[in-house]
């Protein structure tokens, strides 16, 4: 495995609504990318350190910055 093949979080949400929208815009636009830590909040009991991540290659960080910064401007 190549450095730049390194799975990393992107961007972590607190709810998973959130998570889903910016990964679907991301997958859209080519980038692969997965979520982690969504189905703790569905436990039943509040997890204040639950959160849900947004990971995605390193390598696809820069064009993933660019995409939302699009977005942003729509």
């Amino acid at each position: 495995m190549e450095e730049n093949d390194k799975i990393v979080v992107f961007k972590s949400f607190s709810d998973d609504v959130a998570a889903h929208m910016v990964m679907d815009i991301l997958k859209e636009n080519g980038i692969d990318c997965f979520l982690t830590g969504e189905n703790l909040n569905y436990t039943g009991m509040p997890l204040p350190i639950a959160g849900v991540d947004l990971n995605l290659f390193e390598r696809d960080i820069p064009r993933a910055n660019e995409i939302l910064k699009e977005q942003r401007k729509k």
